[in-house]
This record gives structure tokens, sequence and C-alpha cells, in this order.
């Protein structure tokens, strides 16, 4: 099977989640024989609506294995995670020759979608035309949001679904001239120097800051701020709908990423729930002694969205009542300094089990709608039950009581169920363990390329 996986490119120069997991399967593919490709947005022109898709050197994946690789040259803008302003350049017209001579000349048989940002409509048009079997992987929300993420400052956007904070929640976009900067060839190259990485920290600051103030506004309750663009935003999203409609499966990648899209009314013309992984995360189980103290461990970046700010009010109510049996390992820059906090060094992949034999209890306390989140998978994979947030997606992967609980976003119900782990003789953590190791089965990368390849027939 010829297929043609479309993401935002391949490392160093983008990296994350996404990209790791489109790499491996796209290996696991290949290693299957199949005749594997990646598309991926490049560079952009100032003017015009001419694209061009250029074949590079082969990129190499894992034990020498080569994939092809092409660069979409003047792609639609690529916003990331920075929101738009100027909604007229994501829905430009981009020339529909360019795609239909492309899936036809190399006989496509499947069109793997990881991400809308930067491809034009007219693609998903040609792969129509070609008979393409388009599938879509939902990794974030954009399409629905021009952030990706349905949040309006910290917290989950409550008129997500009339655009109405859409006009001031994207005021902070990356102009237009910005963002072919960062498209061009020569940004890659120096992405890494000192100074273009102390810019980029300064933008990640200001945005929190702008976050912040969003925040301030809706404890106030004013609804003051310009609503102006509504209009627009809806053309926005009536143009990424129109795209939807073109996809013939979409892949969830969990149950609360479906439930969003579906909240949202997002055109659906078929679709499966697949749970994701990737090929670092093996059955690899510790049976685990628990001693006096409970070591709970929170393993991303500190951030208001992820519920850091809420775990750290309830371990304070819980230190407050008298428990000190219990502490908090982070592996990240965290700006609160408690008697319970252990804060460790950021760690690379290779050193996450030594992360984990340092873990009991794995806190995953997400308030906005997390399409997935890996590191709870990795616990388990470790052994290590965990306390995961019901609007995070891997709350799938919980059977409460036997291998984790899934609690609301809210003190009261994370610190009910803090406090029972506490007040146990850790017998249920033992048990929850021992469950785990037993019955837990990790499923590889090999299984699920096998049913992501079953959704191309």
């Amino acid at each position: 099977m010829r297929i043609v996986h479309y993401s935002l490119g391949f490392p160093p120069y983008r990296t994350g989640g996404m990209t790791k997991y489109c790499l491996d399967i796209m290996e696991e593919q290949i290693k299957a024989g199949h005749d594997v490709a990646m598309l991926w947005p490049g560079k952009i022109k100032q003017y015009g609506d001419e694209c061009k898709i250029v074949k590079g050197k082969k990129y190499k994946l894992n034990n020498g294995i080569m994939c092809e690789n092409y660069e979409l040259r003047n792609p639609l803008p690529i916003s990331l995670l920075n929101g738009i302003k100027d909604v007229s350049a994501y829905t430009a017209y981009r020339d529909i020759d360019t795609f239909i001579t492309f899936f036809q000349l190399h006989e496509v048989n499947a069109f793997h979608i990881h991400t809308l940002m930067g491809l034009p409509k007219e693609a998903l048009i040609a792969a129509k035309e070609a008979k393409v079997r388009i599938v879509y992987t939902s990794h974030d929300y954009f399409g629905i949001c021009p952030r990706a993420s349905l949040v309006f400052g910290n917290h989950i956007c409550r008129h997500s679904l009339d655009c109405e904070n859409c006009t001031y929640c994207n005021e902070g976009a990356l102009s237009l001239r910005k963002i072919q900067l960062i498209q061009n060839p020569v940004y890659r190259m120096i992405k890494d120097n000192f100074l273009v990485k102390k810019i980029r920290k300064y933008a990640i600051k200001k945005q929190r800051e702008r976050s912040n103030q969003i925040d301030k506004i809706i404890e106030l309750g004013d609804n003051t701020y310009d609503k102006s663009g509504i209009k627009k935003y809806e053309k926005l999203r009536a143009y990424y709908y129109s795209i939807f409609e073109l996809i013939d499966m979409i892949h969830f990648n969990s149950s609360v990423t479906a439930e969003v899209y579906h909240a949202h009314e997002v055109p659906i013309n078929s679709e499966k729930i697949l749970l994701i992984t990737h090929k670092g995360i093996k059955n690899q189980h510790i049976e685990k002694h628990f001693e006096k103290t409970i070591r709970f461990s929170y393993l991303g970046a500190f951030s208001t969205r992820k519920g850091c700010e809420l775990l750290i009010e309830t371990l304070d109510k819980i230190q407050q009542k008298g428990y000190d049996n219990f502490k908090l390992n982070v592996f990240a820059t965290f700006p609160y300094e408690r008697t319970y906090i252990e804060k460790g060094q950021p760690y690379k992949y290779d050193q996450i089990e030594s992360v984990f034999q340092k873990t009991d209890v794995l806190i995953l306390p997400s308030i906005w709608n997390e399409t997935f989140g890996f590191t709870v998978l990795e616990a388990l994979s470790y052994g290590v039950p965990a306390i995961v947030s019901s609007h995070a997606g891997s709350k799938d992967l919980i059977e409460p009581g036997k291998n984790g609980w899934i609690a609301q976003p809210n003190v009261n119900e994370l610190e009910n169920v803090i406090e029972s782990i506490l007040k146990t003789d850790y017998t249920e953590l033992e048990k929850m363990n021992k469950y785990i190791c037993d019955k837990v089965v990790i499923k590889t990368m090999e299984e699920h390329v096998d049913e992501i390849t079953k959704l191309y027939n």
C-alpha cells in the first residue's frame, strides 16, 4: 500500500508527541512492507496561490529505515498554538493541480493527516478526485479552535460554540511575516541558537501573562472585551468544517476528544476511537514495595491548564489536616516551594525508568480537555497506578479501583481521592500494583499500527 502522512515535519525542526507518534507509525508501516512518505508544510511565499511539492532527501528513521520526504512549498500559514488574526490567509485558495498530480503520479492509496495546520482544502479535494482514502488522527482541536486548545486564558472556553471569545483570545497571534520567517529554511538551521531560544522563551512568557490577564477578566465577570470579529472566526470554522466533510475516517485518540468534536457538531463521515501509544512504551512492570511516605509524581511542565495550581491547593489543604506521609515529585521548573515538594531535573526519555522507580502514584490533574496524555500509559507500563482528571483523554486507560482513580478537576474531589490513599495501610496500592503487573497489557506499537492501517481500507 502507498501511504502518505501529513505532519509538521521531521526532527530536529519539529518535535513533540505528534511528531514522534507519526514517525513511529511510519517506521512500523515500512517494516510491514508498505511504501510510506511524509508530506510537510515548508517555506511560505509572500504572494500568490501557486504551491509546489518538492522531493527531498530520504529521512532516516531507526535501524537504517528510510522514508520518503516531500516538502509542500507555499502551504497555508502555520499558527501552531499561537492563534490566528488574518483569517483570509488561512482560508486562501491553493492551486489544486499540484495535489492532483502528486496523488495520481505516486498512486497514493491512503492520505493520513495528523494536523490541519498549513494544509489547504484543495489537497483533500484532490485526494477525493484521485480516490485516495483520507484518514485524520485528532491530536488537537485545530479546525474547531484557532489556538487548537479550546482554552480561554487557562480554563475551558465557555463560549467555544459561538466564537464569542475568539477576537480577544487571538489578539496575541503571530503576524504573517513572523510565520513566514519561522517557516523559512534559515530559521530551521538557527532555531537552537541561544538568542533565538531566548526570543522564544520571551514569547512564551508573554503568552502566559496574557492567559493570566484573561483569567482575571473571567474572575471579574467582565464580558466587555472585543467581540467584533465573531463573524470572521465563524467563517474560519466553516472553512475547516468543510475540510472535515471531506475526511473519510476520523481516528479519535480518546473518548474525551470524540466528545468534544461531537459537542461542537463537527461533520463526521465515520469514526473510530483507538487509544494511541509510541514505540518506547512496553510492558516493563516494576513490583513496588511501599514505605510510610507515599511518593506522588507530576511529570509535565508547570501549567495552570494542566492543573498544577489545583494540585498545590489540594495538597496544601491535605497538609493542613495534619498529613505528613506524602511527597510530590516534580521534574520541571516549578514556581512553588513547599516542604512536601521534591524538585528533580528535567529528564530524557531514556531516564524514565528511574522516574517511575521513585513514583508510587502518578497524578494528571488537567483542567482542560487534554486529548490524551502519554504519561499515564507510561506509568501503567511500569506498574504505577494513576490519578487522572476526568478531562484527560488517558482516563480511558483507567479502571477505577483497579489501576487508578478518575477525579473531577476540583479541590474537593482530588482531595478525597488523595486522602483515601493516605489513610490506608498501603494495601490498596499494593493490590493495584499487583493488578497492573498481572493483568494490564500494554498495546505494542506494532499492534496499534495494525489497527491504524485497517482504517485505510
